[in-house]
């Protein structure tokens, strides 16, 4: 028996779900939408690898520490053999010049212990500070993210009617 039903030669069906559907046939809103999306999304790629980036020289950093700091004989000694763009080396020369700048007058009420150990805390605020920038952004591309979906479902659905 031979198969009456010949194979006719298919042609790829076009995806109504793709991008290259949501770009032609979405209309301005669709466009606007896509670009706002794709801007979020390259900030926030941007953002994720410069903090994994600043995590990784910071992480370096701590293990030069613990190599060359705390073998030094001394503390200015120390600091002077800390890299140049080191986070660390920044605390350790707040400290020093905390201790070098403690001479009485205004700071009469304040020790010399106390006085270091805010130095040094401003100085880690400072560099956590600088660790934490973007993460707002990303907190704020998190949380609008369902509600952008959102809007694409309620568009398309209008689009449809």
């Amino acid at each position: 028996m031979e198969n009456t039903a010949a194979a006719a030669p298919t042609t790829p069906e076009e995806n109504p779900y793709g991008l290259y559907a949501l770009w032609h046939n979405g209309g301005p809103i669709a466009q606007a939408t896509l670009i706002i999306l794709l801007i979020m999304s390259a900030v926030s790629w941007y953002i994720i690898f410069s903090k994994l980036w600043d995590q990784r020289r910071l992480r370096k950093g701590a293990k030069v520490v613990e190599k060359q700091f705390w073998s030094s004989g001394s503390l200015k000694e120390a600091v002077d053999r800390l890299p140049k763009d080191s986070d660390f080396r920044a605390v350790a020369e707040d400290g020093l010049r905390a201790s070098a700048h403690h001479e009485g007058r205004l700071t009469d009420r304040i020790d010399l212990h106390e006085w270091v150990t805010m130095s040094l805390q401003r100085s880690v605020d400072a560099v956590n500070s600088k660790l934490s920038n973007g993460l707002a952004f990303l907190a704020t591309v998190g949380s609008t993210a369902p509600f952008v979906g959102l809007f694409g479902t309620v568009v398309g659905i209008l689009k449809r009617s």
